[in-house]
């Protein structure tokens, strides 16, 4: 045996060892102690989990690839009335409206789906994806800009369009990238905004205070905003684990983990006003 080749001396000190602190001990036999066991993956969840991202993996564990994230975003209690936006000041935007215009701050349906909910791919950039060759659109319709949210990867431009034919400005309130201040004043008018860095800004009017929307640059194309029913789709992903953070400009912010499997996966989120 091997232990009949050690000296006695050796065993002594392997014996008192042994009792000063098992955690560094080795068996009788001179074998090593068995490795310890791997800890366990993040549990699966299709939930919302509220109140940062605390105790969720710090990057997502996937790529780029033909599967989807789809899922729902809803208002949970009542929703708050939406207020009316008086245009009397400006009689041309009030006479483009046959009923009055209401704010889009917070935007909840008939059946608590929530607008205008940015969903994305935290940590994104690590998995790569492809720049989108073809801009995004914001839009001046009514004297309100149209979308209210969207979504873009940094270097992809954003077009803003003055559908409506009169005086207004583009002003770009943005920390990250160069602030922007232009006029439009005809109709069919577009001015191309450059978005080398991400970050979340406002676009507003300083001619029609209540004109204003929200732009979300990231690192990559894995994005979406939901609509009036309330859902979204970020394509463009193989099978993984997916760490997904739910921004709304009014309600905060929630994430949620998400595995996929076999080109799909759904997570749901729920956001409420904070009390």
């Amino acid at each position: 045996m091997i232990v009949s080749r050690w000296p006695v001396s050796v065993v002594v000190v392997a014996a008192l060892l042994i009792g000063c602190d098992k955690k560094d001990s080795t068996s009788n036999n001179g074998a090593p102690p068995p490795a310890a066991s791997a800890p366990a993956a993040p549990a699966k969840t299709d939930a919302a989990v509220s109140g940062g991202k605390s105790n969720l993996p710090s990057a997502s564990v996937g790529g780029v690839g033909n599967g989807s994230i789809s899922g729902k975003v809803t208002f949970e209690g009542a929703a708050p009335k939406p207020k009316a936006i008086s245009m009397a000041a400006v009689p041309q935007c009030a006479a483009m409206h046959a009923n009055p215009v209401l704010d889009e701050t917070i935007v909840v349906g008939a059946n608590n789906e929530l607008r205008d909910v940015v969903v994305y791919v935290t940590d994104g950039g690590k998995l790569g994806g492809t720049l989108p060759t073809a801009p995004v659109i914001l839009d001046q319709k009514g004297c309100i800009y149209v979308p209210h949210v969207v979504t873009l990867m940094a270097g992809q431009d954003l077009t803003v369009k003055n559908s409506d034919g009169f005086l207004r400005n583009v002003h770009a309130l943005r920390k990250d990238n160069p602030e922007i201040n232009v006029p439009q004043t005809q109709a069919g008018q577009q001015n191309k905004l450059e978005n080398p860095n991400p970050e979340t800004y406002k676009v507003k009017c300083d001619v029609h205070p209540w004109m204003a929307a929200w732009v979300t640059v990231l690192d990559h194309p894995f994005s979406a905003v939901t609509g009036a029913d309330g859902t979204f789709t970020i394509k463009g992903l193989k099978d993984g684990t997916y760490l997904l953070t739910a921004h709304h400009q009014k309600l905060g912010e929630q994430t949620a983990v998400v595995e996929m499997k076999d080109g799909k996966a759904v997570s749901d989120f729920k956001f409420s006003l904070k009390k």
